[in-house]
């Protein structure tokens, strides 16, 4: 796509806004503030556009490995840049291309890939270690890996949930697999991320009752208060995102 200079994230978010029509990927990418994780779904779509915009010229024409693709919920950002996305998932996921073997591997050659993205998918892989090892094999020399996972969140099984991470312990899993950390980044500061996770767990559990869409909008209030005055980077925030490059 063309534009007379660089986009800003507001300017790609109404692009996206104008071309995405599936109703299950628009609820993973926009929230309004009296919804259910409101905070963490606007801020998880932040995330990405910081990184699709970061990389905007090399997208153009690259390949994109979705893994663990469930909806696609970014599949949009990251054509709009002109990259070509594939799908890869467990089961039998209509929307993959690519369906993981038993053993957790990729059907796909070393060297396939620019880059390859995961979003809130670490948490729910029985053996991250494989995981891992498996974006660092498919991508390209140079190439790129842009993944979100859990840092404070109510237990979701879907259909497993067994791990949660600090901002070190990321960074250690993808140092050792032979990634170069470039960047992290975090959605919800501490304090924000137990409040939001408190509710959360309480809706989960059918806690709420009549009042529940009063509740999250309380609670939302708080959580954007709570966050606003103290941004610094965090050990165990609601979501922690994290660059890596291939050596």
């Amino acid at each position: 796509m063309d534009t007379a200079g660089p986009l800003t994230i507001g300017q790609l978010r109404r692009l996206i806004d104008q071309a995405e029509n599936d109703g299950a990927r628009r609820t993973r990418l926009f929230a309004d503030n009296w919804m259910p994780r409101a905070h963490v779904v606007n801020g998880l779509t932040d995330q990405v556009l910081e990184f699709a915009l970061s990389e905007w010229q090399r997208l153009q024409g690259a390949s994109v490995l979705d893994y663990g693709c469930g909806t696609l919920p970014y599949r949009t950002i990251f054509e709009l840049a002109g990259a070509s996305v594939v799908a890869a998932d467990i089961g039998d996921n209509p929307q993959s291309h690519l369906h993981l073997t038993c053993d957790g591997k990729l059907p796909s050659a070393e060297h396939s890939f620019d880059y390859v993205v995961s979003f809130q998918v670490l948490e729910h892989v029985p053996e991250p270690g494989i995981y891992l090892h498996e974006a660092y094999r498919v991508l390209k020399p140079g190439g790129k890996l842009f993944l979100t996972t859990h840092g404070i969140w109510p237990f979701h099984p879907t259909p497993g949930d067994f791990h949660r991470w600090t901002r070190s312990g990321l960074i250690l899993a993808l140092e050792t697999t032979g990634f170069r950390i470039i960047k992290t980044g975090q959605v919800l500061n501490e304090y924000a991320a137990l409040l939001q996770a408190m509710v959360m767990n309480a809706s989960y559990r059918g806690r709420l009752g009549m009042f529940s869409q009063l509740i999250h909008a309380i609670a939302n209030i708080c959580i954007l208060v709570i966050n606003k005055f103290d941004k610094d980077a965090k050990e165990l925030p609601s979501v922690l995102s994290a660059i890596g490059e291939k050596y």
